[in-house]
């Protein structure tokens, strides 16, 4: 999945990153993200971040998102930043709740890519 510089939910083709809420209650939800760089270049220092999201909501989980800065760089390919996304509690009486992960940059890079390499999203009922 090649990051952008708007959120948008990590699409991994076939397999995406989402994990379905089917019974009301409390949750503990988490999120690991493994990102690259491809070619990229950044002249100055900058960011990226990961949020949770309920989808079917349309809502980000409080406190779930989790933002790494960018050296700056030139034409580097390489393993970027793995990030821990939570856990964080998300409470619901919907039977129908979507978590996802969506990631955002700062800016994209002014050649190359960033990429997000695996992607995985946790939900465990606490109460």
């Amino acid at each position: 999945y090649t990051m952008t510089a708007t959120y948008a939910s990590v699409d991994m083709g076939t397999t995406d990153p989402s994990i379905p809420i089917t019974a009301a209650g409390t949750y503990m939800v988490w999120a690991n993200v493994q990102t690259s760089f491809v070619g990229a270049s950044y002249a100055a220092v900058n960011s990226m971040t990961f949020r949770l999201y309920e989808q079917t909501g349309a809502a980000a989980l409080t406190d779930g998102e989790r933002g790494e800065m960018i050296p700056s760089m030139t034409t580097i390919t390489n393993l970027g930043p793995s990030i821990m996304i939570g856990p964080v509690e998300h409470v619901t009486a919907d039977t129908d709740d979507v978590i996802v992960i969506q990631g955002d940059l700062g800016a994209t890079p002014s050649a190359g890519t960033v990429t997000v390499t695996k992607a995985t999203v946790y939900a465990v009922r606490v109460r």
